[in-house]
């Protein structure tokens, strides 16, 4: 038996924010003083790596399952956060498999993606055979999409789902396949009492005004009493009016008349396709469809309702059984979400909430980059990016991104390395992190300066002073972070400016968002023990190097991430040694195909690359898995020499071979 936890929001009521890029493990609830931690699995059966959930960037914990509790406790690893959940299902079914022994009744899910069970006690062989399962009736997906036809082309028809039912908190009865004009919300979805239409099958009795789903995806009604041929005839059926769909005709809102006249936005064809304004103080600027009917609104308050829900083609896998964890999943009422759509990282990209509203978290505006540029490439990092022997900086020709440029003429290449800088400074210095700011008594002065404060855990070096040019609410000026203090000094004098909640800090800085990137960071965390809000140094640094790639241009993202490497003086075994190969390893489990092992080849490969013969100092360190000293500066730093070869044999490889450029 396994217990199902669904996917959840990570909300903190306390600091009523959610909590994102942080890591949980799970505990019994008797387990107060959180000392062993739960084996948990995903939902068909794979074991969690490490046993720790990630709220991601979206602040989502993936949908997971433990064996022996049917309630638990998620905690951070400081325990800031501490929540009890309870599951929401009992035995969810996993995956079938070859060569295992399955019990009568029991749900696998089969290959083709359809939820089936066991039609008597057996062991399966080398393929799946259908003979040996049913299908089941109630499969948590939707059964049906309209597909054409009729002028509600596209809409949902059927949800088939026994947790839709716990979402629905309005109080009303509903008749079959009736809706409300409330807002646009959803209030009933047809098939919450169990009656869903099923799909048609041959050599089947069916009674007049019996409702199935045609093979074309159509919801349709027997026209008399008959038994089904071989295959399906329309002339028996016909199409069903009222079917449960979410269509703008059911719900009132396709009431707003077509205009006439000039609308905001012609669409080729008749003045019925078009976004304009209405005499409606509800609606004042509706979507319309291909079909004349409203598929969106702004409203008076100025929110988005769009009333044309997603849809999944007919056929489609399950709702909860996409090997990549997308698509559309059923959630606990209690994250506020009905349903929602998942990413392929299976984070929530877009939700149906219970108040009606779908919201969408991740989307590109009009003209926005949505795809990085193969001809510009950002190299961003510390010293080890700009070039560096010991505390001097090199000449910048001399730096590898000086010599990748060199070959790739037709692509631009950007150093954006910054010597002794933590990623959290690095990430701010390319706009790529927001600081947030409050001037100690909430206004910024006509002239000078004014101390600041943020409630942001940054990870700053602890002794340094970091000064970042950029505006706060529209002022320009000059940031200033030392040991004891936080400044904004104004650029030039000017009007006084109140400051009522936290303002951005806006970098001065070009949008690098939407270049290739190749990421190294992570070298002045360990040597600073730079921390932010992280427990511990490899948890910081690959909590914001997570975020350092979501920053990135949002729906195609190119990049490399490079991990960091440990010095001559830090051999196998050692604390920071420790540290550099845990985040290296954390950060190639995370993005496979897009880590670059530049340690490894600073290691075992640049001394050879260069043409050197190792002395002993050398092969002595290489065996203690440290850079050879005879290639390095004494500390963190490789030499001069080695920066073209990374530039040849590590960077110009992966650029070009994955296509990147």
């Amino acid at each position: 038996m396994a217990y199902t936890y669904p996917a959840m929001v990570a909300w903190d009521p306390q600091s009523n924010k959610v909590v994102k890029n942080t890591l949980f493990q799970v505990y019994a609830t008797s387990d107060t003083a959180f000392t062993t931690p739960l084996a948990i699995t995903d939902p068909f059966g794979n074991p969690i790596a490490s046993n720790i959930l990630n709220s991601g960037a979206q602040g989502v914990f993936p949908q997971f399952q433990q064996a022996l509790n049917s309630a638990v406790v998620l905690t951070d690893s400081i325990h800031t956060y501490a929540w009890t959940v309870a599951c929401t299902q009992v035995g969810a079914a996993f995956r079938w498999a070859p060569n295992t022994p399955y019990a009568a009744g029991q749900q696998v899910i089969a290959p083709n993606g359809d939820p089936v069970s066991a039609i008597s006690t057996f062991t399966s062989g080398a393929s799946y055979s259908a003979t040996n399962w049913n299908p089941s009736v109630q499969d948590t997906r939707l059964t049906a999409v309209e597909t054409k036809n009729t002028a509600q082309d596209g809409r949902l028809t059927i949800l088939e789902s026994t947790t839709v039912p716990q979402a629905l908190t309005d109080a009303k009865t509903y008749t079959d396949g009736q809706v409300a004009t409330d807002r646009g919300r959803l209030t009933t979805v047809e098939g919450v009492a169990g009656n869903a239409a099923p799909y048609w099958k041959a050599s089947t009795a069916y009674t007049a005004g019996q409702r199935v789903v045609a093979p074309n995806g159509d919801v349709v009604s027997a026209i008399a009493n008959f038994t089904s041929g071989a295959s399906y005839s329309a002339t028996n059926w016909t199409a069903s009016t009222q079917d449960g769909r979410i269509a703008a005709t059911e719900t009132g809102l396709a009431s707003v008349p077509a205009q006439t006249g000039t609308s905001i936005e012609q669409f080729a064809g008749t003045d019925d396709r078009a976004l304009r304004p209405v005499d409606s103080m509800t609606w004042p600027i509706p979507f319309m469809d291909k079909d004349g009917y409203m598929a969106g609104a702004f409203d008076a308050n100025g929110a988005l309702n769009l009333f044309k829900a997603p849809v999944l083609p007919v056929g489609s896998l399950p709702i909860e059984s996409f090997d990549t964890g997308m698509g559309l999943r059923t959630l606990d009422p209690n994250s506020g979400y009905v349903f929602g759509l998942m990413d392929q990282d299976g984070y929530m990209a877009a939700g149906l909430s219970l108040d009606g509203y779908f919201t969408v978290f991740k989307g590109a505006a009009a003209g926005a980059s949505s795809v990085s540029s193969r001809t510009k490439i950002l190299c961003v990092g510390d010293s080890l990016t700009r070039g560096y022997t010991g505390s001097t900086a090199w000449d910048i020709a001399d730096s590898y991104p000086s010599k990748l440029a060199g070959l790739l003429p037709d692509v631009s290449v950007v150093n954006q390395g910054f010597g002794g800088n933590p990623v959290d400074e690095i990430r701010l210095r390319v706009a790529a992190l927001k600081l947030y700011l409050t001037p100690v008594g909430g206004v910024i002065p006509a002239s000078g300066a004014v101390d600041v404060t943020t409630r942001q855990a940054i990870g700053w070096v602890p002794g340094n002073t970091v000064s970042l040019n950029g505006s706060l609410l529209g002022v320009s000026g000059t940031f200033t972070r030392s040991p004891t203090s936080m400044t904004f000094t104004r650029s030039s004098s000017g009007a006084s400016v109140t400051v009522s909640t936290p303002a951005p800090l806006l970098i001065s800085k070009p949008d690098y968002s939407g270049y290739t990137a190749i990421i190294w960071t992570g070298r002045n965390d360990v040597s600073y023990g730079c921390l932010g809000h992280e427990k511990t140094v490899p948890d910081h640094v690959v909590a914001a190097s997570i975020e350092f790639i979501e920053w990135l241009s949002p729906h195609i993202r190119q990049f490399a991430i490079v991990g960091t490497t440990n010095r001559v003086d830090e051999p196998r075994g050692t604390d920071k040694y420790n540290q550099v190969i845990e985040i290296n390893t954390r950060l190639a489990a995370l993005y496979p195909g897009k880590y670059i092992n530049v340690r490894d080849y600073l290691v075992n490969h640049a001394i050879y690359d260069a043409g050197m013969t190792p002395t002993q100092a050398d092969l002595d360190a290489m065996a203690n898995d440290t850079p050879p000293p005879s290639i390095m500066d004494g500390g963190s730093h490789y030499n001069i020499p080695i920066a073209p070869l990374l530039a040849q044999n590590v960077f110009y490889p992966y650029l070009t071979k994955k296509g990147l450029i």
